[in-house]
């Protein structure tokens, strides 16, 4: 609201208080020139708060523009009935009495005044609650990409040198620059490079250079881990490290309202580096204060285990396993979102941090290889890296596909780990950062941060993924899930129901005479989706189910027609379906049962279906957990195989769509109801079968 009165007002404010009695040494402290008229009132209000309210003043503002006057006589932290304004602030209400009858009498003097009367009016009924707006990306909807260039990463040798050209700016919405320091209480720079010379450009001036060609937004990071809590007492993290003292908890909230201020006249962005564990949050940040003032929450979800610890753990599990103990349950990238979210911060200022590097152990026997392995230290530098108990995605990548050493993914967790004789790694790959970028999206967050640019495969040599492979993967799954849901949105205004009409492609084709049904025959226009029904699973494999389904060098296959015959007539979609009744369960629930057979079968799934052609996959699995060869753990297995199909697909927009029961006994013990409406791009409730002659001994509608 406020800052709407100040554009109506002007711009330029001047701000006098007059202060009777023994405060009148106030009266310099709050007395300044500035640009924004409800930054004014958040500094009084602030002051107010900090007053002993026993004392009695006697105050009066009188903010002046031009000839325009407004007299504010009291900002009370109460909630008064018969208020002027209202606004909230750190979660205290705020009333400014004031007289607005005099206020229009000078408003109307001023030109252009004709619509003045309503629009206050207007805002004294629609209270304005945040006083620091998050303005970043709120336009366009995308997702922010923060990306991490640090200035030591100039000092490796031979190919893992990293320069700020090196930086791929299409995968960054905004670049942070880390680190600077504090050095007397002042910023300065750590390398002897960062700034300029009469003989060189400096890299501050060299990172800044990559905006010419491109909206970036650059940072300046300042701190991080090795510079310590003393000389701030520190940002990361206050009242948590040697130096800190637990005030500094408040202090760091009252340094970013004033670092907020000093910034708005200049636009400004202000973000912070937050910690993820239980123990710091708590003692580091006032939650709702500091997340309602910056602009984005840089959380660093990762780190969550390490050779510090004495056994072996994920560094950056997205979830608990079912055995952790209480604080290994808390040490979770879902944990910790949820734990900032339900502490007061708003999902849309949570930036995850993603890491492009692996948290290494050395085990204390080589055979004790698992999670929760004893350790007695760090794993081996890398090369390029040079540090105990830390590596790399490209050192990482060398060790799994040059040096034989043996990769897990971790069902659980969402992550990977890899071991060979006493050395062990957890991280992050192509296939379990898409999981991260799936949570991301579902819980609305603002987007994603990387640590760190330079830790990737930025030459694309190592890894065989082309260059830059975690940091593309994560970012083109983002901005396609992003377009994909303005996409959805857009066409949901406009989409009418659907209308899905099954073609039997194992018998309709083989009945006599008249009633023998080919694709051709099927009348498009009655439908908005069309079913080719079914394939089946070969050695967990999608694989034809009739001799005529696919091409031959004499005969065109039977789903061919629908991608090009009633496709381009009706605009239609088709999808493949695969399973049914007749198919069972047992085949399902060995593949699914396995995670590489599970992580097989979703590739080349894709594949099968891209390349023949199809909208997406229809899954008729009839039904987990019941029937000859399914087990009672298939119900939580299939929704485990519905997520990943889901985040396979996202990028090439196929539908996933699945049939499920009807009948409660087996919606009860096949389907997770909640987990799976959750990827599933609509649901074929099967409400038919309800009664047959060969189960009854009497006769009822089966509908």
């Amino acid at each position: 609201m406020f800052e709407k009165v100040s554009h109506i007002l002007t711009l330029f404010l001047l701000v006098n208080i007059s202060i009777n009695g023994q405060y009148q040494s106030y009266k310099q402290i709050i007395k300044r020139k500035v640009n924004s008229l409800y930054s004014d009132l958040i500094l009084y209000s602030h002051y107010k708060k900090n007053v002993n309210s026993s004392r009695q003043t006697n105050e009066t503002i009188d903010i002046e523009t031009k000839n325009i006057s407004i007299d504010f006589h009291d900002v009370l932290r109460v909630e008064e009935k018969n208020c002027s304004i209202k606004f909230q602030y750190l979660n205290n209400k705020y009333c400014i009495k004031t007289d607005f009858n005099k206020t229009l009498c000078n408003l109307s003097r001023e030109n252009n005044s004709t619509n003045i009367s309503k629009q206050i009016s207007y805002y004294q009924e629609n209270l304005h609650t945040k006083i620091f707006q998050n303005e970043t990306n709120s336009k366009t909807n995308e997702p922010l990409i923060i990306c991490y260039y640090t200035n030591w990463s100039q000092y490796r040798h031979g190919s893992a040198r990293f320069y700020p050209e090196n930086v791929d700016i299409n995968l960054c919405t905004h670049i942070i620059y880390a680190f600077a320091k504090l050095d007397n209480d002042h910023i300065s720079p750590y390398e002897w490079n960062d700034e300029s010379s009469p003989w060189s450009i400096g890299m501050y001036q060299r990172i800044i250079n990559l905006r010419k060609s491109n909206k970036l937004k650059i940072l300046l990071g300042l701190g991080g881990w090795n510079h310590g809590s003393y000389p701030f007492s520190n940002m990361e993290y206050l009242g948590s490290r040697h130096g800190s003292r637990p005030t500094d908890k408040q202090h760091f909230t009252n340094l970013l309202i004033e670092l907020k201020r000093a910034f708005r006249p200049f636009n400004f962005l202000l973000a912070a580096a937050v910690g993820a564990g239980k123990s710091t949050i708590d003692a580091a940040y006032e939650i709702p204060q500091v997340c309602q003032i910056l602009d984005f929450v840089n959380l660093m979800s990762y780190d969550l285990h390490g050779s510090w610890e004495s056994k072996t753990g994920i560094h950056v599990p997205l979830y608990s396993r079912q055995n952790d103990n209480k604080l290994d349950k808390e040490l979770t990238q879902d944990w910790s979102v949820r734990y900032w979210i339900n502490n007061g911060c708003s999902s849309s200022k949570i930036v995850m941090g993603l890491a492009v590097y692996g948290r290494t152990f050395r085990l204390a026997s080589s055979t004790k290889n698992y999670i929760g392995a004893p350790a007695v230290g760090p794993g081996n530098a890398g090369l390029y890296t040079n540090e105990q108990g830390f590596l790399a995605y490209y050192e990482i990548c060398t060790r799994v596909k040059q040096q034989g050493w043996t990769k897990i993914f971790d069902e659980e967790h969402k992550s990977n780990y890899a071991y060979k004789d006493e050395q062990w790694v957890g991280y992050d790959d192509l296939y379990s950062i898409s999981y991260k970028i799936q949570y991301v999206q579902e819980m609305g967050l603002a987007g994603i941060m990387f640590w760190a640019a330079d830790l990737d495969d930025f030459t694309g040599s190592s890894c065989n993924e082309g260059k830059y492979p975690l940091m593309n993967k994560a970012v083109n799954l983002i901005r396609s899930q992003i377009q994909s849901t303005i996409s959805s949105t857009k066409s949901s205004l406009q989409e009418k129901k659907r209308i899905v009409c099954y073609y039997t492609n194992s018998w309709s084709q083989y009945r006599p005479d008249q009633a023998k049904f080919y694709p051709e025959d099927l009348d498009g226009s009655l439908c908005t989706h069309i079913v080719y029904a079914f394939i089946v699973l070969k050695n967990s494999k999608l694989a034809p189910f009739q001799s005529n389904d696919e091409d031959t060098q004499s005969s065109k296959g039977l789903h061919v027609f629908t991608n090009f015959g009633i496709k381009k007539t009706h605009s239609k979609k088709i999808l493949l379906a695969v399973g049914g009744w007749n198919f069972g369960s047992a085949d399902f629930s060995h593949m699914v049962k396995n995670e590489q057979l599970r992580k097989d079968f979703v590739q080349q799934a894709t594949l099968f279906i891209r390349d023949h052609q199809f909208d997406g996959l229809d899954l008729d699995w009839e039904y987990p957990a019941n029937r000859q060869g399914s087990r009672p753990q298939d119900k939580q297995l299939f929704t485990s195989l519905i997520k990943e199909l889901k985040v396979a697909f996202e990028p090439y927009n196929l539908l996933l769509t699945a049939v499920v029961a009807a009948e409660k006994s087996t919606i009860e013990t096949a389907y997770e109801i909640d987990k799976i409406a959750k990827y599933i791009d609509f649901i074929n409730l099967m409400t038919y079968d309800f009664h047959a002659g060969e189960s009854k001994n009497m006769t009822s509608h089966h509908t």
